[in-house]
Parts: structure tokens; sequence; C-alpha cells
């Protein structure tokens, strides 16, 4: 028999495994049906299947130690028959309610949690009993095979599931799951229990459960395996929910699709699955890179433009996540006493389950807020970093000293002595003990850095042509490098109404007084110079008029980095007739905030002459707006009119005055201008668009017939993108509606990232700070 399926060649696991095959089928139609009736009852809510999916484990975070010590404590196989039966009533209950038509978002909220509760126990019996079917040196095959059956059913049961939920709905779908318990049952009454190993019993003691916290808490590797586990699961595995935004909300499409995806994600997990069923005995060294690479294949599955590309990804997370996922169930069971190992498979379905209650809703929020793209880019992120620091706990655990140094190179320096495969081949240990060695440039480190760095900043810039379905891309052309090497901080523009193929450009530069007539080479054709005044930080221009109707520049001074400005002062000056070098009049307006100092640099003046400030902030981002049309020289209190997407960079009304256009570094929003200039938006409205890759995209203004919008950058010799627009039909299509769903908010929302990265590093030095004070011996298999 080949090695990979050697477990199978023991009847007992032969029987169990095949049962499984047939439940997992199930479980996995049963999820998808599940998912998509949630979507089906709330009109496309991902945060409701959040909180649905937060519930099916929140039991996992309230049980998953009980379920532990009643898998010590008694005969796993008859505790199997319990849960089993178990979870083929709720199946069915759950389908009858559906196909009665009284299933509703609460009952299936609480069939969630109830399917939790018995799973809670279950769980932790049935990766437990394994070690009872199969010798200890087979358990890492018998590990594997049990995650590849429970895979194989992933590839079949989504596709099956999409398919009758398109033909007969999805109520069917979960009276037909019954069928794979009912198989569970009969090949739990088949297998001989004088073949089953004799498990040693736990404590019967209500300290049974403390037995089995202190033991863990006294092997920092079973501590650091499961640090990784808790991270990638919170956060990481998600992809129940995400794939069903990014299907529905993203690519605009329906349940077959949906089904394809979960199945192309299983293709992938399987092949990982049986690739560690080749696998000898795992080390913390293959569960620190197989989580690496499940966060960086996540973050790569979230930049995918198109649903083509991203099936194509999936496999990639798939491998990632099963070779992380076997790793660990088998280095947690071989590494653990036999009467300990259902206390400790507890404490892992604890860590790796239970927070999912704690990352679905957030994972949710971020992919209704956010993106659905966010929502798998964070996942990656916090799998990577968990990864890294559990990495540099464990080399320091081994006795080694490592330190990150930027310059001249990144790399590491690593200093002590063990043993030369606990270290990533190609780093090099100094022979003598606390002597420094010789530093080695890590390849790794650097590249994962600047991958997280580019999915923090920049996800919203990868751009592809328009495909079938794929609504939020937008075609772009580059018109002009700006030469003018004095342009080096462009932040405001405005096309020329007086003169053919210029724009205006205005230099974000502390102290500067001028404005570039820029034509359509990229060559500087005129300089406005504005006598006798000092700007703090000129951010914005918009077009107007004059006293007299004709056509004139604002220019807003309303930078304020650190937000301790309250007034602000905008500036009024004629369009010249001619080009060339010239003195320009000018005159002013004076700007109070209502509710104190702001940083904005997005300024804007609609047809009435209302002038319009939208401020920057992360959180409570607003737009501001004078009552009327302000006579220059006046000093004007603003009015908050409403909220605003985060961190704008600049804003234009259209020349019809029906639309405003809004930009962040990344991100191009199309909205109502009434609704806008009324009342704000949150972010939800409107349709949003990825931009051009550029360095700090600070400039956007319409173009003259307002077809299309031109976009630019801070920095020397920077191009002028040309962005066309949708009609005018397709522009006003309410994000809230899902046609056109985004994947991007007004910026990335770095303040999430930043608290979870933040709690990773946190938890993780909280809990190895008491590992350090008492040094505890390793387990011989690390």
């Amino acid at each position: 028999m080949s090695p990979t399926f050697r477990s199978l060649r023991i009847r007992n696991y032969r029987l169990y495994a095949t049962g499984q095959l047939l439940a997992n089928t199930g479980v996995w139609m049963q999820r998808v049906a599940q998912d998509w009736l949630v979507l089906e009852l709330t009109d496309g809510s991902a945060t409701a299947l959040g909180i649905t999916v937060g519930l099916q484990f929140l039991p996992m975070l309230l049980f998953s130690l009980w379920g532990g010590g009643l898998a010590d404590r008694f005969r796993r196989r008859h505790l199997l028959f319990i849960t089993t039966a178990l979870l083929s009533l709720a199946a069915l209950s759950l389908g009858l309610l559906v196909l009665t038509g009284l299933a509703t978002v609460p009952i299936v909220m609480v069939m969630a949690f109830l399917v939790g509760s018995i799973a809670s126990v279950d769980g932790p019996a049935r990766q437990a009993f394994v070690s009872e079917m199969v010798d200890i040196e087979d358990l890492p095959n018998a590990v594997a095979l049990n995650t590849a059956s429970f895979n194989l059913g992933r590839v079949f049961g989504p596709a099956v599931a999409g398919l009758l939920i398109a033909a007969v709905g999805s109520g069917w779908v979960f009276i037909v799951n019954t069928i794979g318990y009912l198989a569970v049952l009969i090949a739990l009454s088949r297998i001989r229990s004088a073949d089953l190993a004799e498990p040693v019993r736990g404590g019967a003691e209500s300290g049974g459960l403390r037995e089995g916290i202190a033991y863990v808490r006294a092997r920092p590797d079973l501590v650091l395996v499961l640090i990784i586990a808790f991270f990638v699961g919170t956060f990481g595995l998600n992809f129940q929910l995400t794939i069903a935004a990014m299907v529905t909300g993203q690519f605009d499409l329906g349940p077959a699709a949906f089904g394809v995806a979960s199945t192309v994600l299983a293709v992938g997990s399987l092949a990982g699955s049986l690739a560690a069923a080749r696998r000898g005995a795992p080390r913390i060294r293959l569960v620190v890179l197989a989580a690496l690479a499940f966060g960086a294949a996540a973050v790569v599955v979230a930049l995918m433009p198109t649903y083509l590309l991203f099936l194509a990804a999936l496999p990639l997370v798939g491998m990632g996540a099963l070779t992380l996922i076997n790793a660990t169930q088998s280095f947690l069971q071989l590494n653990t006493e036999p009467e300990l190992r259902g206390r400790v498979m507890g404490i892992y379905t604890l860590l790796f389950l239970g927070g999912t209650p704690i990352g679905s809703p957030l994972v949710g929020w971020v992919a209704e807020t956010f993106g659905p793209r966010w929502a798998i880019a964070l996942g990656g992120i916090v799998s990577a970093i968990a990864a890294l620091v559990v990495a540099m706990l464990h080399l320091r655990r081994r006795g080694l000293e490592v330190r990150a140094h930027a310059r001249p190179r990144p790399h590491l320096h690593i200093t002590g002595v063990d043993e030369l495969d606990a270290v990533r081949p190609g780093w090099r240990l100094s022979p003598t003990p606390g002597a420094p060695v010789a530093s080695n440039r890590v390849v790794a480190l650097p590249a994962v850095a600047a991958l997280l760095a580019f999915a923090l900043v920049s996800p919203a810039s990868v751009t592809s042509e328009p495909s079938p379905g794929d609504v939020d891309q937008l075609t772009s052309t580059r018109l002009a490098d700006v030469q003018d090497p004095r342009i080096d901080e462009a932040s405001g523009m405005v096309v020329s109404r007086v003169h053919d193929d210029v724009v205006w450009l205005l230099n974000d530069s502390k102290g500067g007084e001028l404005v570039y007539g820029v034509d359509a080479d990229g060559q500087t054709v005129a300089e406005l110079e504005l006598q006798n005044i000092y700007n703090r930080d000129w951010e914005a221009m918009a077009p107007g008029v004059d006293d007299n109707g004709d056509p004139a520049l604002w220019i807003a001074d309303i930078g304020d980095n650190d937000a301790q400005w309250s007034s602000l002062r905008v500036y009024r000056i004629p369009e010249p007739a001619e080009l060339g070098k010239q003195d320009v009049p000018w005159r002013r307006v004076e700007l109070k905030y209502p509710d104190g100092a702001h940083n904005a640099e997005t300024f804007m003046v609609d047809a009435d002459g209302r002038l319009f400030v939208v401020t920057k902030e992360a959180l409570g981002a607003g737009v501001y707006a004078t009552p009327d049309a302000p006579q220059p020289g006046s000093t004007i209190e603003l009015e908050r009119v409403g909220p605003a997407p985060m961190f704008l960079t600049d804003g234009a009304i259209s020349p019809d005055g029906s639309q405003v256009a809004l930009r962040s570094y990344t991100s191009l929003y199309l909205v109502d201008a009434a609704q806008f200039l009324s009342q704000g938006t949150d972010g939800d409205a409107g349709v949003v668009y990825p931009l051009p890759l550029q360095p700090q995209g600070e400039t956007l203004a319409y173009a003259l017939d307002g077809a299309s919008v031109l976009v630019g950058s801070e920095g020397v010799e920077q191009p002028i993108y040309q962005i066309g627009l949708p009609a005018p039909a397709d522009a006003a299509v309410d994000r809230s509606a899902d046609a056109a769903q985004d994947d991007e908010s007004s910026g990335a929302p770095w303040a999430v990232g930043l608290a979870i990265i933040v709690l990773v590093s946190g938890a993780t030095a909280l809990v190895m700070r008491k590992r350090g004070r008492v040094r505890q011996p390793s387990s011989p298999t690390t």
C-alpha cells in the first residue's frame, strides 16, 4: 500500500474514514446551504452572515474544554454515537423549517449555535479517537487522511450544494445531510472494540480540566503552536464567509459560482492534506512556515481582480491552510501524554475554532465596510505576523538571540549555539557559544514585510480591463508626465476652462505661492504667483466663478496633519486670459470649524458658490459646508452636514452638478451630489473603483465634459491619468443594493489591522514573558 494511505490497512480506521467521508460531504453541503440561506434572508448582509458563523463557533469558546474533558473521561466511541445522532437531528430539523417556510434569520442563528454546541464535544472526541485506532507511528498519517477526507467532502459538498440550491432550494440540502450522519453511525457500530487501544483515563474529578490547562502551560512548545492556531483560526480561516462575500458582492455572481469557488479552495486543501500524509512527525518549523505560506497566499487571493484569477489563486490558500492544520494537530497529539490528549485537543479546539466568534463578526464587518478583499487580506496579514513572532520566540527559547537590522540590508544577527536544523537552512551559527554570528541576509523577512506593506497600502491599485460581471474596473489612460521638477508635491488640480489642454496644479509646499499651468506634453506653460500671503499647507483647488461670473480658481490652505488649526483660509483668483508667468490678485475667505481642529485635503465649490471642506480623519471624517456663498473678506463658521469616508485626499463636483468624485490614495468614489453635499455618506453609498498605483495620489479633477476625471500624485515627474467614467445610470447604482459593492473603502482600514497586529504581538509577548521566568525543558520533538 502507498505510504500516503498506509493507515487504511487497519480495518477500524478504514470503516471510520469511509463514514467520515460521507459525513464530511454532508457537512460542507450544510455549511454552504446555511451561508446561502442567511444571504437570501438578509439580502446579502455580510454582517449577518458573520454573526451566524460566529454563533456557530461560539460554543467552541464556551464548551471545548469541557468537551475535551469528556473525551478523556468516557469512551470516545460512545461519545461520538451521541454527538453524531444529535447533529443528524439538527440537520433534519433545519431542513424541515426551511421547506415549510418557517425559517428566519434568528432561527438559523439559534440552530447554528446548537450545532456548534454539539460539535464542541464531538471535535475533541473525534480527534483523540484516531489515536485509539492506529499505532503511534501511523498517527500523523491518520490525522492527515482524516483531514483529506474532510476536504474530499469539501470538494464534492459545495458543488453538490450549489447545484441543489439552484435547482430545489437550500432546504433539501439539510435533509440530504442527515444521510451522511447515518453513515457515520453505521461505521461506528461496525468498529471492533477489541481492536481499539485502551485509552488511559483522565481524572474524573473537577480538577481534570485544570490539570490539562496546567500541562499546556508547562509546555512552551505546545503554547507556541497553539498561539499560531488561535490567530490563524480566528482571523485567517474565515473563507466560509469571505468567499460568499467575494462571489456575491465583488463579482456579482450566484450560488453556482459560490459552490465552484468553495470547491476550488477544497482542491488545494485536499492536495495539502495528501502531501501531509506522506510526512513523518512534524516540527514547529513546519507549523511556522505553513502559517507564513498561508498568510502570503491569502494576500495574493485578496488582490485578484477577476473571478477567474480568484479561482486560480484559491488552491494556494487551501494548501497552506491544510498543511498548517495537519502539522498542528499531529504535533499536539504526538507530543502529548495519552491520558491528557483529549483535554489538549479540547484546548486546541477552543483556540482554533473558539476564536471564530471574535473573528467572524470582525471579518464580516470589514467585508461589508471596506470590501471583502480587505477581509481576506487582513486575515493573511495577521497569520503571517503571528508566525513571525512565534518563530522569533522559538529561536530565543532554543537559546538563540535574534536581532533584526535594517541597514545596510535587511538581515538578522543570530548569536548562540543550537542544532543547525532548528534554524532555516542558510543561517550560519557561530561555533562558539555566545559569539556573534556573521550577518546573513534573510530573504523571507523582507519579502514578507514587503508583501504585508503592499497589502496594507494598495490592494485597490490592482487594475485590469473590465470583464463580464466585474463592474468595479475603469479604463485609464496616461496623458502626460509632469516635467517641471518644482512640481514635486502636486496636491490640487483643476482643468482650465479658458485654455485648451491645460491643467492647473497646486504644489503642496509650505510658503509656496505658485500655481502652475501644465499643457498636454507635461510642460509648464504658466506660473501664477500670489503676493503677500503665507500659507500653512496648500492642499486643494476647485473651479468657481468670480463676482462677474467669469472662471476663477479657489485655492485651499486647509492641510493640518497635527490638527492644530480650527480656522482655514481659502483664496479666490481669476483664471488668467493669457498664459505665462504673472502675479494674480486674490480674495480671501476665512473658515472656522464648529467642533475644533481637523486635517483636510478635499475642497469643493458648488454651482451656487457654497464652499465644502471634507476632513481626512481615520475615524469621524466629515463634510463641512458654508451656509451659502460667502463674500470674499468674510469669516464664516462651517456647518457639519454629515460623515465622510476616511483618508480622502481630493474631491470634485461634476460640471453638471449631479455627481461628486472623491479619491483616497488608492480608490475613486462616485456618489450622488445631492446626497453627499446635504448629508454626507458613510462610504456605503455610491460606487468605488481602484485607481492606478501612485506614490501618493492627492489630485483629482473633472474633465470639462464630465465624462472622465484626471488624477495625479505627489512626486517628481509624476504622470497624470485620465479615468473614463461609466454612464450616469451605472454610476448612480447604490452600493447598498450589492449591485456594485466595492472591495475598498475610503482608504485602507489600517486602524483595524494595526489593532490586530498589536493584539498578536502583545498576547504572544505576554505569554512568553511568563514562560521565560522559568526555563522549561523542551519536548524532544521540536
